[in-house]
């Protein structure tokens, strides 16, 4: 496939891979603290997938997906679909390496406002003052991040025998998600497009995800997380622990609220095998202690 041809804009952002690449993309720069300052609309440049060696069942976005999410952000605006010219590439490096400079080495990670519609707030769930926790799935996508669903029924069981008094939200596009509901504490939004998800993920207590977009959106909030990562290698065989910790959990491995399971960040080693070969009593057992007791039934 040939490349996009360059942007003409002498600043831009790049969009490319998954939906977590481009969020972390985008939240590299202080866009929101910009716009209310002085007006400015960074522009957004999207590569496609397809360019870049991203695997199609990594369920990427496209353009108009991405277009959507940039339009709903005050701070940003389209750019179109291509690649960024020499100086947009030189500026964009100048203006990390200033940013990580300032933030004392650790990549910083900007919350972006992401606006909906009445009819899309409405359809937000009520969530008063109970405990949430969300979990995000992932049954659709890399082969290498998929549970079946009886793991993930037996997961959730124990989830909710450990927390009783909390309410579980079932972050997951996939109708299969229905399968998974135990009990009316849970909770299931299949129908919610990407926007409204977003905002879902920053209202919740705290958040369980298996390496994927969440990771990100629950940091924008300070969201206390654990992380699931799963060994990737057999789809992305370049992969390693130390490129992930390089890049994808640059920030997020430096912070107190977040827990990685599966990614030691003292050795740089991956500790899980493949999701699917994963024990679902083993894995409650590294994370069933993160989440203090008393502060789920401090709500009650």
């Amino acid at each position: 496939m040939a490349s996009s041809p360059p942007s003409p804009h002498f600043f831009a952002i790049l969009s490319w891979g998954g939906i977590g690449d481009t969020l972390r993309n985008l939240s590299q720069y202080p866009h929101a603290a910009l716009h209310r300052r002085f007006g400015w609309q960074l522009p957004v440049v999207h590569q496609p997938w397809q360019e870049i060696g991203c695997r199609e069942d990594a369920l990427p976005p496209g353009p108009a997906a991405i277009r959507d999410l940039v339009e709903r952000c005050p701070s940003l605006t389209w750019g179109g679909v291509g690649t960024l010219n020499p100086l947009a590439k030189n500026l964009s490096r100048v203006a990390r390496l200033g940013l990580l400079a300032s933030h004392l080495g650790s990549p910083p990670l900007f919350p972006m406002q992401i606006l909906l519609a009445g009819t899309e707030k409405a359809g937000l769930p009520s969530l008063n003052d109970n405990f949430n926790i969300g979990v995000q799935t992932h049954l659709m996508g890399m082969p290498s991040k998929i549970w079946p669903v009886e793991k993930w029924r037996h997961f959730l069981a124990l989830l909710r025998n450990k927390y009783p008094h909390a309410h579980i939200h079932l972050i997951e596009p996939s109708p299969r998600a229905e399968e998974l509901l135990l009990d009316d504490r849970f909770h299931s939004y299949s129908h919610y497009h990407l926007a409204q998800s977003i905002q879902l993920v920053r209202q919740m207590s705290y958040v369980i995800s298996v390496d994927s977009w969440v990771k990100y959106v629950a940091a924008w909030d300070r969201v206390s997380q654990s992380i699931i990562i799963p060994d990737q290698r057999a789809d992305y065989p370049k992969l390693s622990a130390a490129s992930l910790l390089k890049h994808e959990f640059a920030t997020l491995k430096t912070r107190r609220e977040v827990q990685l399971i599966g990614l030691d960040r003292k050795t740089n080693q991956l500790n899980l095998p493949t999701l699917s070969e994963v024990d679902p009593e083993k894995l409650f057992s590294s994370l069933e202690n993160i989440i203090p007791a008393q502060k789920v039934h401090q709500r009650f």
